[in-house]
């Protein structure tokens, strides 16, 4: 037994050869011709009750051959489309890991930097970095000669005495660039480079300084890290400044250099001194002379009166 739909295709072929009226077959009209306006094939009412059985029943469900895929029709693709979707897809991903390279090595190109600028700059640099990779490597030692019992190259006394030091080193130089890096606003605003903005140019300069002389004051810790936002905060500024024309154009990209080899250095001391800990004793920096020179004013004064009192008595007995 056929199925109604074989019999529609079957009738459908036939009607495309011939395209005349034909007597009804197996329940189908035949009057129906493609070139024919208003043509048309209607089911008879056997063939509507026919359809309407064959949708109340239900397939059978094979489970060896049902799986989650077995349904969803696959997508041909020839060697070739795959071949140009790869070809489209690679170039923009390499375009953008190149656009993103090419624009680490501009920055680090420096082209427009004048040369005697940039090697001056990074010989003012030389001791703070150095100092910071001495600081690395003592606490590697310390922590070497912790773990087997004999130090690499020095003892744990003479690394010590180092440690106390590069830290105030440090702290000092940090002040002393971050200084210089606001002197560098007066003098362009003497040289009266972009304009004259005294009121906005020689604040800027006050204010790196500032910034930076309180910190030697402060533990290591606290100092870094404040010296850190105080670099960072002068090259958002010195771009700020880049962009309205107070500044060459170069200049951004030079304190972005300088900024980070300052930043890299800041935080290598900050690791190697983290490793080490509290094994050593802490350096005596600034504020612990000022505390030690106040503690002594203040025994200075008990001693004076004491002395006073003492005098005074003298006086009363003597008076008797």
């Amino acid at each position: 037994m056929t199925s109604p739909n074989i019999q529609n295709l079957k009738f459908i072929l036939s009607s495309l050869g011939k395209c005349t009226g034909a007597p009804v077959k197996n329940n189908l009209r035949s009057d129906w011709c493609p070139f024919q306006k208003n043509s048309f094939t209607t089911p008879t009412g056997d063939s509507k009750n026919h359809n309407k059985d064959l949708q109340k029943q239900k397939l059978p469900v094979d489970l060896k051959t049902v799986t989650k895929t077995s349904s969803v029709p696959k997508l041909e693709t020839s060697p070739r489309d795959d071949s140009i979707q790869s070809v489209s897809s690679d170039p923009d991903m390499l375009a953008g890991i190149k656009s993103d390279l090419r624009t680490i090595k501009e920055t680090f190109a420096l082209k427009d930097v004048p040369k005697e600028v940039f090697w001056f700059g990074m010989g003012g640099l030389a001791p703070y970095v150095i100092t910071s990779m001495s600081t690395l490597y003592l606490a590697w030692d310390l922590n070497y000669a912790s773990a087997n019992g004999v130090s690499f190259l020095f003892d744990k006394s003479t690394a010590e005495h180092l440690l106390h030091i590069l830290e105030p080193t440090q702290i000092g130089l940090g002040a002393i660039i971050l200084s210089f890096l606001g002197a560098v606003h007066w003098g362009l605003e003497m040289a009266e480079y972009g304009g004259k903005h005294p009121y906005k140019r020689y604040p800027l300069g006050i204010l790196a300084p500032a910034l930076a002389w309180p910190t030697v004051l402060l533990p290591l810790d606290y100092a870094l890290l404040v010296q850190f936002v105080g670099f960072t905060g002068m090259y958002f500024t010195d771009s700020v400044a880049t962009a309205r024309g107070w500044a060459p154009r170069w200049y951004t990209t030079y304190r972005f250099i300088l900024t980070f080899v300052v930043g890299v250095s800041i935080i290598m001391t900050l690791v190697g001194r983290g490793q080490i800990g509290d094994s050593i004793t802490p350096t005596e920096q600034a504020r612990n002379h000022l505390q030690a020179l106040r503690a002594e004013q203040r025994e200075n004064l008990r001693r004076e009166d004491r002395a006073r009192l003492k005098a005074k008595d003298t006086d009363v007995k003597n008076k008797k």
